[in-house]
């Protein structure tokens, strides 16, 4: 079971991760002048697609922290 889990716990970590991508590229797309550029980078109806990919995997990584097993007793 601990295998497993360290399983899950990667694939967590990998989903908010890109998560993390996805929200700093939108909100560098929202505020492009702060960034430098002279006009948004993406359209707003992709950076829109972005925000529901990012939905979508925090969802996923929260079903998946659903199937963790806490229940895992030391072995001395």
């Amino acid at each position: 079971m601990l295998k497993e889990n360290n399983e899950l716990f990667n694939d967590i970590e990998a989903k908010l991760m890109q998560v993390q991508t996805l929200i700093e590229v939108i909100l560098d797309n929202h505020n492009y002048q702060a960034v430098g550029y002279d006009e948004p980078f993406i359209d707003h109806h992709k950076s829109g697609n972005l925000m529901w990919a990012a939905v979508d995997l925090v969802h996923e990584a929260i079903e998946e922290l659903g199937e963790l097993d806490f229940n895992i007793k030391n072995h001395y």
